[in-house]
């Protein structure tokens, strides 16, 4: 557990010095500037509601894990879809943020796995969670990221979506994580379920995946 503890520390301090610098916005999350790629990425998470096998839920209870100043949760509302939207992050001045843009949603600081123990959600997404390791190792991320995952799962009665970084490019960024998606599609079935959904073709250099209970 003090790897996992160790990584968290390391991603919080990581993007708490983007939010210091940028504040509330897509830089302060340390999504660069390209709207169009943000919003391509949040529109693929979005699509675990579509892709759900069992059929959409008319207002289904999300937890956005990692959700900086809430930017998915008015992504989301902006073209129609009514969550129950509970929002919780690392960075607190980011959630301050998020809760003072969004009062009708729920906003919480630090650690889903221990502020919401006995709780669980229709679906649990995440989106850049596992994009930067900063100074963290490979080995760590790559535990931190299982282990984050199928807390993800363990949470949802219907599904959950995350994206990350595909190790199928021509260079890497010793900042950031990167996965296999056949490890991530062998990792999901044989520890969740053996209904996953990977979205390699979304034209960025992360990959989708969508699995169902």
């Amino acid at each position: 557990m003090d790897t996992i503890q160790n990584v968290r520390r390391e991603i919080a301090a990581y993007y708490t010095a983007y939010f210091n610098e940028h504040g509330a916005t897509m830089e302060g999350a340390a999504w660069g500037s390209d709207l169009e790629r943000l919003h391509t990425r949040w529109r693929h998470i979005c699509e675990v509601f579509r892709f759900d096998p069992r059929g959409t839920v008319k207002q289904p209870t999300v937890l956005d894990v990692g959700c900086s100043y809430g930017g998915m949760y008015a992504y989301a509302l902006e073209r129609g879809l009514h969550l129950c939207y509970f929002g919780i992050d690392l960075v607190e001045d980011a959630v301050r943020a998020a809760s003072e843009a969004h009062p009708e949603a729920k906003f919480a600081h630090g650690d889903f796995t221990s502020l919401y123990p006995a709780e669980s959600f229709d679906y649990v997404v995440s989106c850049g969670t596992f994009a930067a390791k900063g100074e963290a190792p490979h080995r760590d991320m790559h535990a931190y990221w299982k282990h984050v995952t199928t807390n993800m799962f363990e949470k949802c009665t219907r599904g959950i979506a995350f994206n990350v970084f595909t190790n199928k490019v021509n260079g890497f960024n010793p900042d950031f994580f990167y996965v296999s998606p056949v490890e991530a599609l062998a990792f999901c079935m044989e520890n969740m379920s053996h209904n996953v959904i990977i979205q390699h073709a979304s034209g960025l250099f992360d990959y989708f995946v969508y699995v169902y209970k």
